[in-house]
């Protein structure tokens, strides 16, 4: 329950999660400057004994929805330091909180499920805050100059059978600890025992911002070391009671006398941001004077923004995202992460579909097969390339709505802009403007990676000529010459970031210095290249030109692999090319 006197509103929650499911009951009304009358709709609140006893009664006949049940302490009231944040020059916390370790009793009734906490030993936590807190409608006029957001909550209650621990952790965005606590109360003692050095090693879920484990350092008066892990079993989405929530927020003006029931499968877990804020039971082990104890505890948590220790760099980023996938189905199960997770002006995926000649390139990287027939001449396994291209299809859900009308440089301009997570492109192309901060907004977080199998990365070859026409041949030679030895190779790659021929380039201390962040990739994915026997012309003409009908819906993969099999019949590569698809096991065996 929330009170805003500034507002003139009250508003209150209650959600129990059961068998899968989070179920949110809200309310909401105007407060009418009347701050003890504490009963909002289906919710009231009443204050029993001060500091001892809360009773809490729930009647929500359209949610099916029923409690009467008290809090009662065990633990005296703790109170936390004071916190005051700043966003720029604009305060926007200044509160206390105390927080109280107690038991439940009484009777919840969920749609006929009756939960009876009688004679039950139900541990829990209350806490109440007062002061100034961002609730309420967003100021009208935001922050200048805007800054990333950031902000890294972890508050952990924790009881055992004769104690109780309240641990806290504000981090700013280098992992500093800007507010924090760490108290120990014992049944058997009046005072609360305050600890030092406090500190922390976090485990997060693959892919997430959810912690999988903490761990919890911290040293008493006496110089013995407390260790604390917690193991989180199941979460509860915050905001079910109003945090962060953009219908049903804190403050937010709902009307009258207003109330709402929604419901949640906690088998998603969303990571936009109504989501980030969580509750998680958890199981927990308190190693303290030697000894150890089993108990059970909440870790709130609360991670948005930058977190250096965390591998946190932007608003949302996840922890343990990685571009090392093996298969194209390993990319998806990333991308449907991120397509869950993302703003709705982010894409997951991003690619020149529009360049005719590009197109293959997707499917060249999930194709297996052979290229050449065992005679020499052109060929392809139809059931895998069939795959190969209904994998290129799929692969435009995840892309902008405009993807089939991308150029090259547009499709690289949605990824300098922070629109899209994943760019599949030529590295030379964008890694200059990549680190550019006139020309990208992902300068610094952005990293290379391979592409996806199991077929073939695709590598192009750029030439330089003298035409026969030329009026100075010999000043075009040396014009060549310079531009491709050894020195301005690595010159231009360090520059420009314009992929050189000389593998001294890549061992280059200046080239490492500009590019070191992404250069162990690049050499790597340059030693996985193999030699696609075709001609440019060829290959645009029946490749490039019919991956292009496909993804506009002209034909199916099966009559594109058809067309394409008609066409290549009447074509033979040299000797040489040949050679080199046999070398890189492109030619049927």
């Amino acid at each position: 329950m929330c009170i805003y006197p500034n507002l003139n509103i009250i508003d209150a929650a209650f959600t129990i999660s059961f068998d899968g499911f989070q179920h949110n009951c809200r309310a909401s009304r105007v407060l009418n400057e009347e701050r003890l009358n504490t009963k909002v709709g289906s919710i009231d609140l009443t204050v029993i004994e001060p500091l001892e006893k809360i009773g809490l009664k729930v009647n929500d006949e359209n949610a099916g929805i029923s409690a009467d049940i008290i809090f009662e302490g065990i633990f005296k009231m703790m109170q936390e330091p004071k916190m005051i944040m700043y966003n720029g020059p604009r305060l926007v916390m200044d509160t206390f909180r105390g927080v109280q370790h107690g038991k439940w009793k009484g009777e919840i009734n969920l749609k006929g499920k009756i939960f009876n906490l009688q004679g039950l030993d139900i541990i829990g936590v209350r806490d109440r805050s007062w002061g100034v807190r961002p609730v309420g409608l967003a100021d009208s006029q935001p922050v200048v100059p805007f800054e990333v957001p950031q902000f890294y909550w972890l508050w952990c209650p924790m009881q055992f059978k004769d104690s109780a621990v309240q641990i806290h952790f504000v981090d700013d965005e280098n992992g500093r600890l800007i507010n924090g606590n760490s108290v120990i109360q014992s049944k058997n003692k009046n005072d609360d025992e305050f600890l030092i050095n406090l500190r922390k090693k976090v485990k997060y879920q693959s892919n997430s911002r959810r912690v999988k484990e903490l761990f919890i350092f911290a040293e008493k008066d006496n110089g013995n070391e407390v260790e604390i892990k917690m193991t989180p079993k199941s979460k509860n989405f915050m905001c079910g009671i109003g945090y962060m929530h953009p219908e049903w927020g804190h403050g937010h003006y709902k009307g009258e006398n207003e109330t709402f029931y929604d419901l949640y499968d906690l088998s998603d877990d969303p990571h936009h941001p109504p989501f980030l804020h969580i509750q998680s039971f958890c199981n927990v082990t308190f190693k303290n004077d030697g000894n150890s104890h089993d108990g059970f505890g909440v870790l709130e948590e609360l991670i948005i923004g930058p977190h250096k220790p965390s591998g946190f760099k932007d608003l949302f980023d996840k922890a343990g995202l990685s571009a090392d996938w093996k298969t194209w189905p390993e990319m998806f199960m990333t991308l449907d992460k991120l397509k869950k997770s993302l703003p709705g002006n982010i894409s997951p995926f991003v690619f020149a579909y529009g360049a005719t000649e590009q197109t293959p390139a997707i499917w060249l990287s999930a194709y297996d097969g052979y290229l050449l027939k065992k005679d020499g001449r052109y060929g392809i396994e139809e059931n895998k390339m069939i795959n190969a291209l209904e994998i290129t299809k799929k692969s435009m859900s995840y892309a902008p709505k405009n993807a089939l009308a991308l150029s090259i440089g547009e499709a690289n301009q949605v990824f300098l802009n922070g629109n899209a997570a994943v760019l599949m492109g030529w590295p030379s192309f964008i890694r200059a403007a990549a680190d550019d901060s006139n020309k990208s907004k992902v300068v610094g977080k952005w990293a290379l990676g391979s592409l996806p199998g199991p077929g073939m990365t695709w590598l192009s070859a750029w030439s330089l000529g003298i035409a026969k026409t030329s009026k100075n041949p010999d000043a075009s030679w040396e014009f060549i010459k310079s531009y491709i030895n050894k020195n301005n190779g690595t010159k231009f790659m360090s520059k420009y970031g314009i992929g050189s021929p000389f593998t001294s380039t890549y061992l280059s201390s200046s080239a490492k210095a500009k590019h070191g962040h992404d250069y162990p990739q690049h050499v790597k994915n340059l030693a996985s290249v193999k030699n696609a026997p075709w001609a440019f012309s060829a290959f645009l003409d029946i490749y490039g030109r019919g991956t292009g009908d496909f993804l506009l819906g002209k034909n199916t993969a099966k009559e594109t692999v058809k067309n394409w099999e008609s066409q290549l019949g009447r074509k033979r590569p040299s000797a040489g090319m040949q050679e080199a698809a046999k070398l890189s096991g492109l030619m049927e065996r």
